[in-house]
């Protein structure tokens, strides 16, 4: 019933091998004479180099009730058909002494809800990983797991697996990231890992999940641009995230159990929860800067005592004080957000409570004015915050052109 975290089985003409219960890995080093092995019961890995990864187990060597495979040595342009290895759907990367991957590396005919683990080694090189019938399917999805093994030290960050390579994930629709600490569990080891598609058609990523218990990274690249959820709940890291031009609108954003850094556009009415620890939102534009409208402004729900609003802008100015401005009843939303700018002119940040009857709620909004008029324009910003809050004691700093409001 343990596991055999390696063991090598030789290719010996008629025989037989059958494993037993747990979750191992099954070193396959030929397949020239008839063999059958058996992997039994748990997720159980056969574990190959680059080179018999490429070309397939064949018509030799049976193999019975094994999951996946676990690749050594660097993977390259040589593209690996997973038709080949039929019902395998995990995929263990462990690269060489150097590297994961020698060139930008593919997967064909992988299966629905596949799972690709890099362990112990980075990808320095994108990962193509090709679902059978992703392109006509609308509910593909494949599963990564970073698994660092080891941590390396650059100034006060320890870094796990820093992936420089994308996961280039066409038509795949749902990601589910796990990202783990070193072997060691060493608090504060990082993990980075990127996706992109090949163009804008072929970026249908909708929904993405993080879990683990390292601080993690996600990087979209330019062609993902339709996400409507990213859950980082279960994450017990730190998680940064930049949203910006990756979400349709109306996307759901939630944060982990730790001090988060999550930057969204203040127009798109996106949905962020930070979750639990110091939670830095980062504030920007969004593909319409203009439209200041409650059902467009977008929402922070939980911005609690510990938490900082970043809100960038055109000019380094100084604002230190924050002014609260007394919404009018006999004015709508987009007057009483004008008249917000005014109160704040280029000097102060304004917030104001308001009641939007369209949604039956009442939230606070936080402004910051671009000059000192009641002038609307693309160079000014607005947040809501999800209930009445009092900001009166917040703490305002300047960075740059950043304005910096911290509960």
């Amino acid at each position: 019933t343990g596991n055999f975290e390696n063991l090598k089985v030789g290719n010996v003409a008629n025989s037989t091998v059958k494993l037993g219960s747990g979750d191992d890995v099954v070193e396959l080093t030929a397949t020239t004479d008839k063999q059958t092995i058996d992997g039994g019961a748990g997720t159980d890995l056969v574990s190959v180099n680059s080179s018999l990864a490429v070309t397939g187990a064949g018509d030799i060597v049976t193999l019975n009730n094994f999951e996946g495979l676990k690749i050594s040595g660097q993977i390259g342009a040589t593209a690996i058909d997973m038709a080949k290895w039929t019902g395998f759907s995990h995929i263990t990367l462990v690269g060489d002494s150097s590297a994961l991957t020698s060139a930008n590396a593919t997967f064909n005919n992988l299966l629905n809800n596949s799972t690709i683990t890099l362990e112990g080694k980075k990808a320095d090189h994108n990962i193509t990983l090709n679902i059978k019938d992703a392109a006509t399917g609308t509910n593909d999805t494949v599963n990564i797991v970073l698994d660092p093994k080891t941590f390396t030290v650059s100034g006060s960050d320890k870094i796990g697996l820093n992936n420089a390579g994308n996961f280039v994930i066409d038509d795949i629709e749902n990601v589910n990231i796990t990202s783990n600490l070193d072997t060691e569990k060493t608090e504060g080891v990082k993990n980075t890992v990127k996706f992109n598609a090949t163009a804008d058609a072929k970026g249908v990523l909708t929904n993405a999940t993080i879990k683990g218990d390292a601080d993690t990274e996600v990087i979209f690249g330019s062609n993902i641009k339709k996400i409507k959820a990213l859950d980082a709940s279960a994450l017990e890291g730190k998680f940064t995230f930049d949203s910006t031009a990756h979400l349709a609108d109306k996307a759901v954003i939630k944060g982990g159990a730790k001090d988060d850094t999550i930057t969204f556009a203040s127009t798109m009415a996106t949905t962020v929860t930070g979750g639990a620890g110091k939670d830095t939102f980062v504030i920007n534009k969004g593909i319409d800067p203009v439209t200041f409208a409650a059902s467009k402004t977008s929402t922070i729900t939980d911005f609690t005592k510990g938490d900082t609003i970043k809100i960038g802008g055109l000019a380094a100015t100084t604002q230190d004080k924050i002014v609260k401005y007394e919404v009018s009843g006999s004015l709508d939303f987009a007057n009483n957000f004008k008249e917000a700018l005014k109160a704040a002119g280029d000097k102060k940040v304004a917030y104001f409570t308001y009641r939007d009857p369209d949604a039956n709620s009442t939230d606070t909004y936080v402004v910051k004015s671009h000059g000192d008029d009641a002038v609307a324009d693309e160079h000014d910003y607005i947040v809501k915050l999800s209930g009445a809050i009092d900001l009166s004691n917040a703490t305002i700093t300047t960075s740059g052109n950043d304005t910096l409001i911290t509960l």
